[in-house]
């Protein structure tokens, strides 16, 4: 556990609050200011502070709550992952309240597990964000991204350059230095200026890029984003794109909006650089969208989405990263929604009546999103608003009828009056079941069997869809209880050899 002098840390803060600490010397408790970067806990006198008084690694730390406690309620303390600097090392912290404490041990024990990144190259996207912007204020993109594409842009004849980012054009024992300089976060800009060989930065922008983690608009958001390019009316599809855009994260989203613009300047000047989007996709799009499999023989499919995508960001720059475009999209909310829905992570209780209160597992249907992370949506029939940040995004390519659980469904998948006719339908097949299980040939036996099985396993979907309408319970785990007697005695009996 250190001092720290200066404030020069790279990234954004994985979390950010106020805390109470335990002076175990004067045996009082003295409010701070705490922040998380890069698996190190920073302690700051107050949230305007320039400067952290207290450095603390997490890494191989130990952290545990201590319920407890007579003093506070909301307690725990981590413990130096050095045993020499164990002992009176120990910090003891309280936070405002249970949710709070859980979202502060989420995040501490994610980075008690992770080296500290220690360069911008390799890492995501928040440790090479910079920290100032032309106006001397924190910025949302990385620095070394924000100085390669500036550099770029403000050389028309570099852009116009046939082959610019053609790996055999790259010198790269000086994209590696270059890369070693920025490694650290500083600023190259007057490297880029004094830079005899323009080919080398565009090759550090390329090499920034592919070393990345993951594409710049998520794995998790990747079936989301197929959807949205496969939307069957085309003068729509803009529309549902913002819709999936909005839910990146605020740097992810900056960033896709400036690499943009950046592949706007590029196709402008296709005629003499020979970039067109079947090229910047061919160059940048395994960056942009890519699924985390990474199956070789769906490269031809995400080659087609990638794109897709860089044309309709392109084509529709305007619509998809206006500020003010959320009423146009009143008319397609239903369609939008129908596609993205939420899980709650941790419980929320509503502040006010227009807030919606929801506990963990709940899956919430999302109406509208926006920027500031407060967004709109429909849970048991109630509309209200909610912290985006206590939930997370439920694709529906995790849902399986088979290991369907009933907190996890998503209404209107199947009628009610669809629901009665498979009832119907499945009580007389077990009438002829009875009748016939006696003479019935083996085959014939086997063919009722694999039907009964299949509407068996309609039957959860049935029993979770009734559930969900509120319908009673109990009497549909009996009514599955029976059924399932049913299915071991007919096995038993299709088992039995048939004369």
């Amino acid at each position: 556990m250190t001092s720290s002098s200066t404030w020069t840390i790279v990234g954004v803060p994985l979390i950010a609050s106020s805390l109470e600490r335990k002076n175990e010397r004067e045996k009082v408790w003295d409010k701070g200011y705490y922040v998380v970067k890069n698996s190190n806990l920073y302690c700051f006198e107050t949230k305007n502070s320039k400067t952290p008084h207290l450095e603390f690694p997490l890494y191989g730390s130990i952290l545990r709550e201590e319920p407890d406690n007579e003093e506070k309620k909301y307690v725990f303390y981590i413990v130096p992952s050095e045993i020499k600097d164990r002992g009176n090392s120990r910090l003891l912290l309280n936070a405002k309240s249970k949710i709070h404490l859980d979202r502060w041990l989420k995040v501490l024990k994610k980075e008690s597990k992770r080296k500290p990144y220690t360069s911008v190259f390799g890492s995501p996207l928040s440790y090479g964000q910079s920290l100032r912007t032309d106006e001397g204020s924190y910025g949302l993109l990385p620095l070394i991204l924000k100085e390669t594409i500036a550099f770029l842009v403000s050389h028309e004849e570099i852009l116009q350059k046939e082959a610019l980012f053609d790996e055999e054009n790259f010198n790269m024992d000086r994209v590696n230095e270059l890369a070693e300089l920025g490694s650290s976060g500083k600023s190259l800009e007057s490297t880029f200026n004094s830079e005899k060989n323009p080919f080398c930065v565009s090759g550090l922008l390329l090499k920034y890029l592919k070393d990345l983690p993951e594409p710049i608009l998520t794995y998790d958001l990747f079936f989301d984003f197929k959807r949205a390019l496969t939307c069957p009316y085309k003068y729509k599809s803009s529309l549902v794109l913002r819709s999936v855009i909005n839910r990146l994260p605020p740097i992810n989203y900056e960033v896709i909006k400036y690499l943009t613009q950046f592949f706007l300047a590029l196709s402008s000047n296709s005629a003499q650089n020979k970039m067109n989007v079947s090229s910047i996709a061919r160059v940048f799009g395994q960056t942009v969208l890519a699924r985390e499999s990474g199956d070789i023989f769906k490269n031809s499919e995400d080659f087609y989405l990638q794109c897709e995508i860089l044309t309709l960001l392109l084509d529709k720059f305007s619509v998809i990263f206006s500020e003010d475009i959320m009423s146009k999209m009143e008319p397609y909310r239903k369609e939008i929604s129908s596609q993205f829905f939420v899980k709650a992570i941790c419980d929320y209780t509503g502040q006010t009546e227009k807030q919606l209160s929801f506990v963990k597992g709940d899956i919430i249907m999302v109406l509208t999103t926006e920027k500031s992370g407060w967004w709109a949506g429909r849970l048991n029939e109630k509309i209200g608003i909610f912290p985006s940040s206590y939930t997370k995004v439920y694709s529906p390519k995790n849902r399986e009828v088979t290991t369907l659980a009933l907190g996890d469904l998503i209404p209107n998948e199947i009628s009610i009056g669809e629901i009665r006719k498979m009832n119907v339908q499945l009580i007389e097949d077990l009438k002829t079941f009875k009748q016939k299980s006696g003479f019935l040939a083996r085959n014939a036996l086997e063919n009722l069997l694999e039907k009964l099985i299949d509407q068996l396993k309609m039957l959860k979907l049935q029993v979770a869809m009734e559930a969900k309408k509120k319908m009673e319970l109990e009497k549909l785990l009996q009514r599955k209880k029976i059924i399932n007697i049913f299915y071991l005695i007919f096995s038993k009996l299709a088992a039995y050899p048939h004369n």
